[in-house]
């Protein structure tokens, strides 16, 4: 057996050998350091080393008192013909003492609470894991769906474009203003309209070129007859 400690704390122990003076004025109850191991039960002043201690093993047993000496939440430990009686700071932790003392006369209780916790908590570690992964593919999966519909969408769209422009190549001729004849058009228009800006480029650039010339010719016969 281990001599780990199990419970430890500081708790008022009532002495073993009280008398009825003693009784009277409370002075047999001390404020005491409890160390409860799978072997004993040792106390001792608060600030110092155990100095003595009350052996545990599998007829140790403890249990809840009646309120006495003006204490609230006393319990007795007893192994053979040798006991402590302890007062905790509320029903809660004397609840909590008697638990640890039972558990430490019988190791095979606390071995098998140890092997419940660590379950608990690998059930819970299990848990938050698969909570992870569950976020993680949840995520993952409406990133995908996202890309897909996007990529979907774009297809889709250039598909639609694609058959209208089909369409409207092929079938012109069945429809009034069709996109063959609106592309004709639209052709003819561009061509008809960058031949007349070139001839009306052409028509000014050479209107310009004659009167320069015709200007230049009239300065030389003024010239000629002046010297005549």
């Amino acid at each position: 057996m281990s001599d780990i400690e199990i419970k430890g704390g500081t708790l008022m122990k009532r002495s073993r050998n009280r008398s009825a003076i003693s009784n009277v004025t409370g002075v047999n109850w001390q404020l005491r350091r409890i160390s409860l191991t799978e072997t004993r039960v040792a106390y001792g002043t608060v600030d110092g080393p155990p100095k003595d201690f009350v052996p545990v093993n599998a007829t140790t047993t403890a249990h809840i008192e009646e309120p006495m000496d003006g204490k609230d939440f006393p319990f007795r430990i007893v192994t053979g013909t040798e006991e402590l009686i302890l007062n905790a700071t509320s029903n809660e932790d004397r609840n909590d003492w008697i638990e640890a003392v039972k558990k430490a006369a019988n190791p095979q209780n606390r071995t098998n609470d140890d092997a419940a916790n660590k379950l608990s908590t690998d059930m819970e570690k299990t848990k938050l894991d698969n909570n992870d992964a569950a976020k993680n593919a949840a995520e993952n999966a409406a990133k995908n769906a996202a890309e897909n519909a996007a990529k979907n969408a774009a297809n889709n769209a250039a598909h639609n474009a694609a058959s209208n422009l089909t369409s409207g190549l092929t079938g012109g001729h069945h429809t009034s203003g069709g996109m063959m004849s609106g592309l004709t058009s639209s052709l003819t228009s561009s061509v008809t309209s960058g031949l007349t800006n070139a001839a009306s480029n052409a028509l000014t650039n050479a209107g310009n070129t004659s009167a320069a010339a015709l200007e230049l010719a009239a300065k030389e016969a003024k010239e000629k007859e002046a010297k005549e």
